[in-house]
């Protein structure tokens, strides 16, 4: 039986949406990636199973050359990193399936992808950016490679017609008239393969022969050769749970810090993770800057995918990029620290080694500020240590300030409503044991005891539900300790607020609220 040896070209972009939308309606999170060596087993296996391999020979795969735009480190770091990470699996291969490979060659062919520019010809090319190259590497291979004889079959698996000149080059200069097998196999996902009109064909070839040189692969083809390795948040989420030490490459950094890409996943190392860095601005930008293009050893801090995703890592302790000692800090503290990294959901402070995050609630007692017209990096705050949260599967510990509760405004507060008039509040949450309520034009919460909503109540949840609203006076706080819990009591508030117009029923539970209130809240009540 005589053994044909074959060499896949594979125009991997072409192949791998083509994937995507064939089996997985465009959904690029479903799948479409693959592994080259697994598919040109497949298509060799797939194919001998089909001939007559007696009068055709048997298929051995003897090299897999993969062609693939290489995406600019400055302008796409992530698609780069995670390009340069697929290649170097590619290229593990080789180590990995020696026995397997039996000789054989894992090439990744990967010019420069080319982006927007005046001086290109196409609008397509002016508008985003395009492989440049990869076309024409894989003709000028898949003719050399027959010309040189390294190779008896030649299979392209793409559908791109720009490779249609290369097809047609090969069959016209290595196929005998009568030649009862081609040289030439055309393979592709559901027969999206490249099309070769018989109206283009050399004389000497047989259409009906070139139909049969075609390898069609099913769903069930992919899923042998699907590249699913864990990535992403699963990934990222694994190695948090496990506290598991990885690698990573930074890809840029900015005067908060160093930007590395994680799994797909764009994640951000504090500047205050980060030890030995120079206090004066500039110094510690131009520190940071030599960190791009390294690898380093990570841990995960603390990842969420809501709200876009947010990852934030921490050097791993006793290598490359060692952090502080962390400081320690308490709940009640009043401490110093240095404005990070601002995000509009709030602002992350370092705290000599610890880093806590202001939320944006907890800027002030009136409203949410915006924090970015607020703050800018490296300016020196005082906060107070409002809570410390310690995940159990992480062991990472999330500490949360507080920016009013620390200064002035604690004053004010405190002055405008601690014994104060009877003001409303709206519950916003309840339970066995207390109504937790938002003071009106606030965005302090506080608690009302069970005791402190009626004489004699047993469980809170028969006298009030969440958005109800009722009056309440803020009891004075229990020393500086304590500015994190504020407490408020209905009973003490009953008789002032009956002078005011609320209205009580037998049990404690407010039926009327006052009119001008009610007008303003938007509520109908029965005369």
């Amino acid at each position: 039986m005589d053994v044909r040896n074959a060499v896949l070209f594979v125009d991997y972009e072409n192949a791998r949406k083509a994937a995507c939308e064939v089996f997985f309606g465009d959904d690029e999170a479903k799948g479409g990636d693959f592994n080259p060596w697994e598919l040109g087993k497949v298509i060799c296996h797939k194919w001998n199973a089909a001939t007559d391999s007696e009068e055709e020979g048997r298929l051995k795969l003897i090299g897999v050359r993969v062609y693939r735009g290489s995406p600019d480190s400055r302008l796409e770091h992530v698609r780069h990193a995670s390009h340069v990470a697929r290649k170097a699996a590619w290229h593990a291969l080789r180590t990995d399936l020696s026995a397997d490979l039996d000789g054989a060659t894992i090439d990744v062919v990967d010019p420069p992808i080319q982006y927007p520019s005046e001086h290109y010809p196409s609008p397509q090319e002016r508008n985003k950016p395009v492989e440049k190259g990869v076309d024409t590497s894989i003709a000028v291979d898949v003719i050399s490679w027959m010309q040189d004889r390294k190779c008896d079959v030649v299979i392209v698996f793409s559908e791109d017609r720009d490779h249609r000149p290369a097809a047609l080059d090969v069959l016209s200069r290595f196929v005998s008239a009568g030649m009862s097998h081609l040289p030439l196999i055309r393979a592709g996902w559901r027969r999206r393969i490249l099309s070769i009109p018989s109206g283009r064909l050399p004389s000497q070839v047989d259409s009906e022969l070139l139909d049969r040189y075609v390898c069609s692969l099913e769903h069930d083809d992919y899923e042998k050769v699907a590249d699913r390795k864990p990535r992403g948040w699963d990934e990222i989420e694994r190695r948090w749970r496990k506290q598991e030490t990885f690698e990573a490459p930074v890809v840029n950094s900015d005067k908060n810090g160093l930007v590395v890409h994680v799994e797909g996943v764009e994640g951000f190392v504090p500047s205050s993770h980060i030890g030995d860095l120079s206090s004066a601005h500039d110094q510690r930008v131009a520190q940071l800057a030599t960190y791009v293009g390294r690898i380093l050893p990570l841990q995960v801090h603390e990842a969420s995918r809501r709200g876009g995703g947010k990852l934030t890592l921490t050097p791993s302790d006793g290598r490359e990029g060692r952090t502080h000692p962390m400081r320690s800090v308490n709940v009640g503290d009043r401490v110093e620290g240095r404005v990070g990294f601002i995000r509009g959901f709030g602002v992350f402070v370092d705290l000599g080694g610890a880093v806590g995050l202001i939320p944006r609630k907890e800027l002030s007692w009136q409203g949410s500020p915006e924090p970015t017209t607020m703050f800018v990096s490296g300016q020196d705050v005082n906060v107070y240590v409002k809570s410390q949260l310690r995940d159990s599967r992480s062991g990472t510990t999330d500490i949360v300030l507080s920016l009013w509760r620390a200064s002035e405004q604690w004053d004010e507060f405190v002055l405008r409503h601690v014994d104060g008039p009877v003001v409303p509040a709206r519950v916003v949450g309840v339970s066995h044991f207390n109504a937790e309520v938002e003071i009106w034009r606030t965005n302090v919460r506080a608690f009302v005891n069970r005791t402190d909503l009626a004489p004699n109540v047993k469980d809170p949840r028969d006298l009030v539900a969440e958005q109800c609203i009722i009056p309440v006076k803020v009891r004075p706080v229990e020393g500086d300790q304590r500015r994190h819990l504020i407490y408020a009591s209905v009973t003490e508030a009953r008789a002032d607020a009956e002078r005011d117009g609320w209205v009580f029923d037998g049990d404690g539970r407010v039926t009327r609220l006052p009119d001008d209130l009610a007008a303003e809240l938007g509520i109908e009540q029965d005369d």
